[in-house]
């Protein structure tokens, strides 16, 4: 009988041990794998069988809660002592300081997480708060990523809560090493954003929709520099440097005087296009549907060509292709994209080659202004060569037009006098006349009879002249 008690010791000690190790409890010193599938995601759960929360504490202070299933929420997780039966953490993981209480100011339902609306989120709060998640819009697969920072009201400006990026630097000697380190950006509540530095010199607010501040000198391994917003696209420039694309600001000359110029460049060989009340190309239309009403350019500035297709419009022949030309429109719907003096006014030359309404290769450096039936002037320089100023008018003829144009000197004053200088058509000093064979030039005013001049030079004095005898007769 002895030998039997010793047998069955033996085999219930190691039955009695493989029971212990095959529970489901999981060990304060730790779980392993002996018996095999004694720890596995299947079997094996840290937390509670029931609807309860789970807290976790460290020197007897809450550190972690995880809630339980409350009807209408989803489950949450909340890091700070402030959490427990009867204050929920607010989103899917609330970060809440300890020594506060809520949320923070600014929180919204739709940052909760429900069974209908999902919206899982990080939410950090002490009085005030930021949001980090997705927001559902009432369907599947609807949804915002959404990063919102909330006040509680407690600050008004000019030191209102913002939203900051920062950059830090571990030298000593670098942008970003102070204590604050560098901000790049700053979202204000009124919807302002501030790109440079507004905390190092209490400036706080933006005072644009967008508004860049250059203050990087004031950092330890700054320097002052131009502010510059640029804009470029892959086309001109898959691999963009500071030559490329449009680029706005101001610039910095290192004194006083000079710094604070302001540049609108586009630095390719393209056109700079202005309009108001018009909505901008769609790039899909015809390219000259620019709607536009004014575009300052060069020579060499490729732009639709009188005859068709696309290229370099230059009909003067004009050795240096960066000339300027500036293009001021009438009308938007017909705008003036091929220049043809350093300011051109009005409508767009009808004609091909150098045969322009008028226009001349030597008329650069002046103004040249038409209509669209083919009326122009010009007044400027000649050429460079000469040196003559000239005024110059002209017109293309057409079939059943004109016989003959003319251009006009007036004067007129204000409307409430008497004056024939205060009428709707002032008073003319002369008028010059050509049939395109002949020129002639009439002094005195010849609109109010309606006449032009009959000789190559003709002067008429007015009716009220002291020298006006008869009708015609010369105020010589």
């Amino acid at each position: 009988m002895k030998k039997l008690k010793l047998n069955l010791a033996a085999i219930i000690f190691p039955l009695l041990s493989i029971s212990s190790f095959a529970q489901s409890n999981w060990e304060l010193g730790g779980n392993d794998g002996f018996p095999p599938n004694a720890v596995n995601a299947t079997n094996n759960t840290l937390g509670t069988l029931n609807n309860l929360p789970i807290k976790f504490a460290t020197n007897n202070t809450q550190r972690m809660f995880i809630s339980a299933s409350t009807p209408g929420l989803h489950t949450r997780v909340g890091i700070g002592s402030l959490f427990s039966n009867g204050i929920q953490p607010f989103a899917s993981l609330h970060i809440q300081s300890d020594n506060t209480f809520g949320a923070g100011g600014g929180t919204r339902p739709w940052m909760q997480p429900t069974p209908t609306l999902p919206n899982p989120g990080l939410l950090i709060g002490n009085e005030d708060n930021i949001w980090l998640g997705l927001r559902n819009k009432g369907g599947n697969d609807l949804n915002d990523a959404v990063l919102n920072w909330g006040d509680n009201g407690g600050s008004t400006a000019p030191v209102s809560d913002y939203f900051r990026f920062t950059f830090t630097h571990y030298g000593s000697t670098f942008l970003g090493s102070n204590n604050d380190g560098l901000e790049i950006m700053r979202l204000a509540p009124n919807s302002f954003v501030g790109i440079g530095d507004y905390n190092i010199n209490g400036i706080l607010q933006p005072q644009s929709k967008l508004h860049i501040h250059e203050n990087t000198s004031l950092h330890t391994g700054g320097t002052t520099q131009s502010v510059w917003m640029q804009m470029t696209n892959n086309d001109f420039a898959p691999s963009p440097t500071a030559n490329d694309g449009l680029r706005i600001g101001l610039l910095y000359q290192n004194a006083n005087q000079r710094t604070g110029n302001a540049f609108i460049y586009n630095q390719e060989n393209r056109h700079l296009i202005f309009s108001t009340n018009h909505a901008v190309p769609d790039g899909t239309g015809s390219i000259n549907n620019t709607q536009e009403r004014m575009r300052i350019t060069s020579i060499g500035s490729p732009t639709t060509l009188a005859g068709g297709g696309y290229g370099v419009f230059n009909p003067a022949a004009t050795a240096n292709t960066d000339f300027t030309r500036v293009a001021i429109s009438l009308n938007p719907f017909n705008p003036i994209y091929r220049p043809l003096s350093l300011l051109h006014l009005g409508y767009q030359a009808s004609g091909s080659g150098t045969n322009l309404d008028g226009w001349r290769p030597w008329m650069d450096i002046g103004t040249f202004t038409n209509n669209d039936i083919g009326g122009s002037m010009y007044s400027g320089l000649r050429s460079a060569a000469t040196n003559d100023a000239v005024i110059s008018w002209g017109y293309t003829p057409t079939t059943g037009g004109p016989l003959a144009t003319r251009m006009r000197v007036i004067f007129t004053t204000t409307t409430n006098t008497t004056t024939v200088a205060g009428s709707t058509n002032g008073i003319e000093a002369a008028h010059f006349w050509s049939d395109g064979n002949n020129a002639r030039m009439g002094v005195g005013d010849m609109m109010t009879a309606n006449v032009d001049p009959q000789n190559t030079l003709e002067i008429r004095s007015s009716a009220n002249s002291p020298y006006n005898a008869t009708a015609n007769a010369s105020g010589l």
